[in-house]
């Protein structure tokens, strides 16, 4: 009992400070996209995301979907209280990420320099900026990841907030005292995290001190935990980056850099939709720390994805009606966005069960399996986005993402049944009202009281 009561108090202190920091990021990100949209053309637009891509064709060296795996794995640990084991995965990790993300900040420059002579300076200037990306994500990544594993949502929040908050400051500079366009929007996103790590660097000591201050043991060696399922799980982060990516050379392919800065804009604009307020960064800890207890975790999921999709429902609502007044106010150059985001949105639906899904995967170490059903997402992206996008239009690319969306998470689902005893989604419990909702939501109200005094 009581340690339900500490998982209950644990979510919502969580789900309170990642809504807080969520909606305050949010509004940032949006007065920056207002910002930025307002100086670039459609045209830059699509070309500044296509400088992304090469970022992220690179970002296999960054180990992505990794940091899923350490989180379960040192919140294994902690949760035996055995924190040097904890302090070994972490320190292990950062050193391998550090390494890795050193030879590929040498290749994106290498590219850079070629880039000239396909490219215009500024591309070739951008590249070299997002080139540092690879220098700083290491050690941004272990400030989240001793932020997660420790617990410490205000600050794992205020981090995202601070930068953008940052970036927001220094693209604003660039465009009002500069003549940086495509060069400004990336030097916010290299000054957002460093500056706002310096800011938070007294909170991450504190929450790393009892981790640190641990001795070392070695009863695992680290490598074997990635042979053995983290690089399904790099592999998995990174084909699914991949496929999204690949999603917009496609576009280009059919359509022209200015469609795709249409749609890109539509799925940014679904991607800060959906991260608002989502259960997934504190669902991932929790399930590993408490994965014998099947039922626990059970009704865990079950609630979670229940709650996931009110929420879900409420925003999609919102903004389904709102966004088309912000982007004709604001931007009405990218109104032929809004017909494809709005379309969009319906996929927020099945996207309340993926916000749970991937966490159950990693607590079980599913990752060859997430990977398996990635990849056949990848053919899905590619088939459908050859299918719909010389029938549709522009318009096509969201009919492909909600058909490969859907058939992505009922074969996730599928397999889910299997390795969870018992775990099914039931329809009707969508529409109950039982004893554990009300405790929930009592300890919700009372949680908000106590943190907003």
């Amino acid at each position: 009992m009581v340690k339900k009561i500490s998982i209950i108090r644990t979510v919502f202190e969580g789900t309170f400070w990642t809504s807080i920091f969520g909606v305050l990021t949010k509004i940032i990100a949006m007065i920056t996209a207002v910002l930025v949209l307002s100086h670039l053309s459609i045209t830059e637009y699509g070309l500044s995301e296509l400088a992304m891509s090469v970022v992220a064709f690179l970002s296999i060296f960054m180990l992505p979907g990794m940091i899923q795996v350490i989180v379960a794995d040192m919140s294994t640990a902690l949760g035996k209280e055995d924190y040097g084991r904890a302090r070994e995965i972490g320190k292990n990790f950062f050193k391998l990420q550090s390494m890795l993300c050193g030879v590929a900040f040498l290749i994106l420059l290498i590219i850079s320099i070629f880039a000239t002579k396909f490219f215009t300076s500024n591309v070739s200037g951008s590249l070299q900026i997002l080139s540092l990306l690879f220098l700083i994500s290491p050690i941004r990544g272990f400030f989240t990841l001793i932020f997660s594993v420790t617990k410490n949502f205000f600050a794992q929040g205020a981090l995202s907030f601070l930068e953008e908050l940052v970036r927001f400051a220094i693209i604003s500079y660039c465009f009002n005292f500069t003549e940086l366009r495509l060069e400004g929007v990336f030097l916010g996103g290299i000054g957002g995290p460093i500056i706002s790590m310096l800011l938070l660097l007294s909170s991450f000591k504190n929450s790393y001190r009892p981790i640190r201050e641990s001795l070392l043991t070695r009863t695992a060696p680290f490598f074997e935990s990635i042979l053995n399922h983290g690089k399904w799980s790099v592999f998995s982060s990174y084909f699914n980056t991949f496929g999204q990516n690949m999603r917009l050379w496609i576009v280009q392919a059919f359509l022209g850099t200015g469609a795709v800065g249409v749609v890109s804009l539509a799925f940014n604009l679904l991607s800060h939709t959906q991260s608002l307020i989502s259960f997934s960064s504190i669902l991932s800890p929790l399930i590993s720390e408490h994965q014998e207890d099947k039922r626990l975790v059970n009704t865990m999921v079950a609630k979670a994805i229940k709650y996931q999709m009110f929420i879900f429902i409420v925003t999609g609502t919102f903004f389904f009606f709102g966004m088309p007044v912000l982007v004709g106010a604001l931007f009405p150059k990218y109104l032929l966005a809004l017909p494809l985001y709005k379309l969009l949105l319906f996929s927020m639906i099945p996207a309340s069960f993926a916000v749970v899904f991937t966490p159950m995967f990693h607590a079980k170490k599913e990752q060859k399996s997430l990977f398996n059903a990635i990849m056949t997402k990848n053919v899905a992206i590619a088939l459908g986005s050859l299918v719909f996008l010389p029938v549709f239009g522009i318009i096509g690319a969201s009919f492909e993402y909600l058909v490969t969306l859907t058939y992505f998470l009922y074969e996730r689902y599928k397999f889910l049944k299997k390795i969870y005893t018992g775990f099914s989604i039931s329809w009707s419990s969508f529409f109950s009202f039982d004893e554990i909702d009300r405790r929930l939501l009592s300890k919700f109200f009372m949680n908000f009281k106590n943190n907003v005094k």
